[in-house]
């Protein structure tokens, strides 16, 4: 992975920061049968409403691809998903509410941001992206902290856009430790058929 990040504020009298990301990222870990391959440029702009909100615009652009590996070549709706290409332009805004104590390390304290995006603004695909993920960090005693989650994130696609149409980098995938446990990374929800350790990736 590679990223170029930038953030500044706008100007020094005002609550508005602004900046970049620049990012080229390989995904190999989903499943051993394909790579996910994007770039990735994002311009934000976030606006400070007081000590613990926060509401944010911006706009992604994105290229991705799917690098099959040999196997692969068993599965044929896999084949089919993988020359699934074109550009994601989507504008997005975001409202944050941020309590804890520590923002990379929290101990106490409640994390909440809401997300919507819609993607067609030019671009080859057009859907509606929401998600809602909350974080509550609670301590027990001086060393151990309970985190509960409770996350939700949807997808719909639009217009020529169906399910099966839509990028293999732009689905949702659960499953592993940091997400669902009991279940293998990346494994829990829709696969290919006859193949239930190669993901396929979900809406929601």
């Amino acid at each position: 992975n590679y990223t170029l990040s930038w953030t500044k504020p706008y100007f020094m009298d005002t609550k508005w920061t602004i900046g970049f990301d620049l990012s080229k990222s390989t995904t190999r870990y989903i499943s051993k049968e394909y790579d996910l391959e994007t770039t990735t440029l994002a311009l934000r702009a976030q606006y400070d409403l007081n000590q613990f909100v926060r509401w944010g615009i911006q706009y992604r652009l994105k290229n991705g691809s799917v690098d099959l590996h040999h196997d692969a070549s068993e599965i044929g709706q896999l084949e089919r998903e993988a020359n699934i290409h074109g550009l994601i332009s989507a504008v997005g805004t975001s409202l944050s509410y941020d309590s804890t104590n520590h923002p990379i390390k929290p101990s106490c304290g409640f994390r909440s941001r809401l997300m919507l995006e819609y993607a067609g603004l030019g671009g080859d695909h057009q859907f509606f992206n929401m998600a809602y993920l909350n974080s509550y960090y609670f301590p027990v005693g001086s060393r151990l902290v309970i985190k509960y989650r409770a996350d939700f994130r949807f997808i719909q696609p639009l217009g020529n856009t169906r399910y099966d149409t839509l990028p293999l980098d732009e689905r949702i995938f659960l499953g592993g430790e940091f997400m669902v446990r009991g279940f293998r990374p990346y494994r829990l929800g829709p696969h290919y058929k006859d193949h239930p350790d190669v993901p396929r990736g979900g809406l929601s």
